[in-house]
């Protein structure tokens, strides 16, 4: 059943060469877990090696889990020994570890008590590498520290290097295709949006977590899966920090500093960064269409620079009441301030290629933004750490003043308009609160069950307030032009309880669950009091199992149900209107989108020079939200949402990670999807879908006299949309740094975007128009950094016990 399995699935993807199997019951498995001898705490990355007694040969390695466990299955009969290493700490050897048939071949070593080298902290950077990549059950977990970049990159530089995530124009994310992502910071609901993760410094972030079908425990908002942004506490058992500096051309600098401080029980990590960005933008939109003058075309060069101020600030305290509760209180702050200055040169010219008409409008945008998370979470273990409650709340805030100046010039006589100056001015207003209360409770269930059952409420107000004033010559001042403004009310209350229940029988792993939904939404225009009220029920189901084969071979299967729930921006009727020619409005009638998605898995190790993971997937949703673009008599671009037809999302990705020598790896991630849309109107009826290829490679090399080198390659083809195609983009950045003041300091410098290639042009053809557009930002940028690790002390203190955040896994399981 095992050779069926495999050869089907390989089949289904990439020609493989099949592995002999062994027979059940022949392999022994070599387990245990590491204890810091001090603090009692577990080792997290250490280093256990297996070795051959009879003559020394390396069998198999790892390193331990979270909890500081380990485990070898596969190992054949005979006599071993085992090495522990990890930075920090003494090593330690086990010697005369015999397995043996038939009721010996399960060998456990207990906790393995391990003293710290208090001598080693003093004169050594922690520097241990973790990889680039782990895989779960349910998810995947990358290390930002494995991208040089990180050092004077932003969350969204670093999100744009994850497999299978790009960047649009606009800064939003896509991913596999679909851009409807769901954005957490340590598995909880955040106010950062896509202009903000533009402003956190990258070396904030612990790890990113990709969970494609998230279990019944997650939020099932966002179509694409679960992007779990996993921010830094730094744990560690000494008194240290961190200064950065950087800068880049074109007026950019930035700057961070963090400090961790533990004493016994307690531990405060504080975290400050500050950017300066300013950047230069270009692009075009060309349009043919039918009016009431007839055949027309229209040409807008837009030329643009921003310059952008923001400050990140993080804390997080973390305090051990005793063995078993414990408590934490953290968050994160950011202030943004921008000032954009834009033109636009408009033209407009009949058949015969006459111009009619030509003006320009000019923009001054300063938009001050900010947003804070805060949490505090309380958690009491019972008999284990695996049996637990965790009462947790969430405060998130977001607001934008945007204050924009715009005036148009007109050259030519058309229309009845005499060349002239006429000033327009555009207030907007955003404010978005999130109050999040959650309980989960997880207990061990027997040594084979998992439970895991829980309640969420979700509390959301969002207010959009949009005043536009036109120049009103009879009273010489800018007064409000009603039609084009308006005033947005958005809440909606979400109740959730979930169950999950974990199993794992020998080499099969599975994670089944069911969450229900109730959610009462209500939005308003203008008064505030004659609510639109929707409110409806949803059952999300989520299932995933993996199986372990021979030779470190694995296999996975899940299968979640997913919404896609309209918000605020969708559904107000004026969604943005600075530029006349193209508008973008709401739909208060959009209704909510679900998607039923399928994956199938599998990993395979050879030797730890080489993994190779794929995975095919498959998404469903019918009443699909689109945004549809039509064409006016004027010439105007109208963009809006609608519930439109079915919706399938179908690809394969491969992920290979290769490394032929101790000072050269490669990373190298592919995707291949279609994404088809089927649907009418009353005028056409559409099925557009293509096949788009993505590809990223991520060369490092460990050069002499500690310096590294990374190249990072990437490349999308053409995709189409509803009504056209989005044409390919790519891109290749180069990294150098070096180690220098014992290691305890770090040089990086590089260059983003070497050939500037980063740019996107889309074009879209319909029944009375046919219109290009192209974006292009300053993407080709240098930088240069300074990082320097200081601070450590060298008491034997006891680290505090953190509240686990199950939210970015739970207990899971199954690690390949």
């Amino acid at each position: 059943m095992q050779k069926i399995l495999l050869l089907l699935f390989i089949a289904a993807t990439i020609s493989l060469t099949a592995q002999p199997m062994m027979r059940e019951g022949m392999d022994g498995t070599i387990t245990g877990k590491l204890i810091d001898k001090a603090t009692n705490s577990p080792i997290e990355y250490a280093t256990i090696a297996i070795f051959r007694a009879k003559d020394s040969s390396l069998i198999t390695g790892q390193v331990s889990k979270a909890d500081g466990s380990f485990k070898f299955t596969d190992i054949k009969p005979g006599m071993y020994y085992a090495r522990l290493e990890i930075i920090g700490y003494s090593k330690k050897y086990i010697p005369k570890i015999g397995l043996f048939p038939p009721d010996k071949m399960n060998y456990d070593m207990g906790n393995i008590m391990v003293e710290p080298n208090t001598k080693l902290l003093k004169s050594i950077e922690i520097s241990g590498d973790k990889g680039f990549s782990a895989s779960q059950i349910d998810k995947r977990i990358y290390n930002p520290s494995q991208l040089m970049s990180s050092v004077v990159g932003t969350a969204s530089d670093l999100l744009n290097n994850i497999p299978s995530v790009n960047l649009n124009s606009e800064g939003g994310m896509n991913f596999r295709g679909n851009d409807n992502i769901t954005i957490l910071v340590d598995g909880k609901p955040s106010s950062l949006t896509a202009n903000s993760l533009q402003q956190i410094p990258a070396q904030s972030i612990e790890s990113v977590e990709v969970i494609t079908n998230p279990s019944a425990k997650f939020n099932p908002e966002g179509t694409a899966g679960i992007i779990n942004i996993i921010m830094k506490k730094n744990r560690s058992k000494v008194n240290s920090g961190s200064v950065t500096l950087g800068m880049g051309n074109n007026e950019k600098y930035n700057g961070a500093i963090a400090y961790n401080f533990q004493h016994q029980k307690f531990n405060l990590y504080l975290n400050y960064g500050y950017r300066n960005d300013k950047r230069w933008s270009d692009g075009y939109t060309m349009r043919d269409f039918d009016s009431k003058m007839g055949a027309m075309s229209f040409y807008q060069d837009n030329r643009g620079e921003k310059y952008d101020i923001s400050h990140f600030g993080r804390i997080n305290m973390e305090y051990a009441i005793d063995d078993k509760n414990s408590i934490s209180v953290g968050g994160n702050m950011n202030a943004g301030f921008r000032n954009e200055y834009n033109l636009k040169t408009n033209t407009n010219r009949d058949s015969n290629n006459t111009l009619k008409d030509e003006w320009n409008r000019s923009f001054h945008e300063n938009n001050n933004s900010l947003s804070y998370d805060v949490n505090a979470a309380f958690k009491r273990e019972f008999t284990s750490n695996k049996h637990f409650i965790i009462v947790d709340f969430t405060r998130n805030y977001n607001s934008n003043d945007v204050n924009t100046e715009m005036a148009e010039n007109y050259q030519t006589v058309n229309y009845g308009l005499a060349p002239n100056s006429i000033p327009f001015g555009l207030y907007n207003w955003q404010k978005r609160t999130t109050n999040l209360a959650k309980i989960d409770y997880s207990v061990p269930v027997s040594d084979k069950y998992y439970l895991e059952l829980g309640f969420n409420g979700q509390w959301r107000d969002f207010n959009f307030l949009t005043d536009y004033k036109r120049y009103a010559n009879q009273f010489n001042e800018l007064r409000t032009d009603s039609a084009l403004s308006n005033d947005f009310r958005f809440l909606d209350d979400i109740y959730a309880i979930y169950g999950t229940l974990s199993a794992k029988f020998g080499k099969f792993s599975t994670k089944g669950g069911l969450r229900l939904e109730q959610a009462n939404t209500r939005y308003d225009v203008y008064n505030h009091e004659n609510y639109t009220r929707f409110n409806y029920f949803s059952a999300f189901p989520s299932l995933s199992m993996s199986y372990e084969l021979p030779s470190k071979q694995s296999m996975l299967l899940s299968y979640s149900r997913r919404i896609n729930r309209p918000g605020p921006g969708q559904l107000n009727p004026l969604q943005d209107v600075q530029d006349p020619t193209s508008i973008r409005l709401g739909n208060p009638n959009i209704r909510p989108e679900y998607i039923n998605s399928l994956e199938v898995g599998y990993s395979k190790s050879f030797q730890q020079k080489f993994t190779f993971s794929t995975n095919i997937y498959y998404k469903f949703s019918y009443d699909a939200m689109t945004r549809f673009v039509t064409v006016d008599s004027l010439g105007r671009g109208i963009v809006q949402v609608q519930n439109l037809g079915t919706n399938i999302n179908a690809g394969w990705e491969a992920i290979f990670n290769v490394s032929p020598k101790k000072w050269l790896n490669f990373v190298f991630s592919s995707n291949l999807s279609k994404n088809e849309l089927s649907y009418s109107t009353p005028t056409k009826e559409y099925n557009n879908g293509n096949w788009v290829w993505s590809g990223r490679l991520n060369s490092t090399f460990k050069l002499p006299k500690n310096f590294d080198m990374q190249l990072v390659g990437f490349y999308r083809s053409a995709s189409a949309t509803p009504q056209g195609t989005f044409q390919y983009h790519s891109s290749v950045d180069f990294t150098v740094r070096k180690k220098v003041f014992k290691q305890r300091g770090l040089i990086t410098a590089g260059v983003s975007d070497i050939f500037d290639t980063m740019r996107f042009l889309i074009s879209i053809q319909d029944a009375n128009f046919n219109a290009t557009s192209y974006r292009k930002s300053e993407t080709r940028i240098f930088t240069i950094s300074f990082k320097y690790n200081f601070g450590a002390d060298d008491k034997k203190v006891k680290a505090p016990k953190p509240v686990e955040r199950r939210d970015s896994g739970g207990d899971g399981g199954g690690d390949f």
